[in-house]
């Protein structure tokens, strides 16, 4: 999960404050973040990196009135999930998108297997726990991605989901639960699921739990 003192909040105020070179140390930290999640909306790359330049290019013409207090990380998340959607709205017409978008909205994958996957029994949860996530509606898969992946707070992915930090904790529990009880009920899924969740390998001999 992401360390809580990642605010950016300092960068963010000198940035508001006239100094651009904190912009570019904010980019240079959630450019990726940013990026691995449009990718998960809409598999279009160019569409994708486009989308993020556009949003810097209006927070360096728009500075002036950007609130200096706000949450940096649910703030950028919110408002290239919501520029993205709007380009993906001016392009929905064409064939190629409606084909990139697909049936299922918001994809959640990861490239585990190159990563990660240790043992025979790991991939078998690997390979379970994504058959589970496609069954998923697309806002479980959201939430979760922007949770357990992205490392946002309850509060910061409800912001981007635009719903309430209640009913963004219980749309996690609930999603949680509902993928556990698909999966076996041993000692190891139980060490591995959230691990597997996250994208990182489970420690040989620990049972992680959600962080708050």
């Amino acid at each position: 999960m992401r360390q809580r003192e990642e605010t950016y909040l300092p960068e963010w105020q000198s940035f508001i404050s006239g100094d651009d070179h904190a912009l570019s140390t904010v980019y240079d930290a959630v450019v990726q973040k940013l990026h691995t999640f449009g990718c998960q909306i809409i598999a279009d790359d160019s569409l994708v990196k486009d989308t993020i330049q556009d949003l810097f290019v209006d927070l360096l013409r728009y500075r002036s009135n950007l609130n200096p207090q706000v949450n940096v990380l649910s703030y950028l998340f919110s408002s290239f999930r919501r520029k993205l959607m709007q380009a993906i709205k001016q392009r929905q017409g064409r064939e190629e998108i409606r084909e990139q978008l697909g049936d299922e909205g918001f994809a959640f994958e990861w490239d585990a297997e190159s990563t990660f996957i240790r043992n025979e029994e790991e991939r078998l949860l690997y390979t379970k726990l994504q058959q589970e996530l496609a069954i998923l509606s697309a806002h479980q898969r959201e939430a979760l991605y922007l949770r357990f992946r992205a490392g946002l707070s309850y509060e910061e992915s409800a912001t981007v989901l635009g719903i309430s930090v209640a009913s963004c904790r219980t749309l996690i529990y609930r999603t949680v639960k509902q993928l556990r009880s698909k999966l076996d009920h041993s000692k190891t899924t139980a060490s591995s699921f959230l691990w597997l969740l996250i994208g990182q390998p489970a420690p040989p001999s620990s049972h992680p739990g959600e962080k708050k």
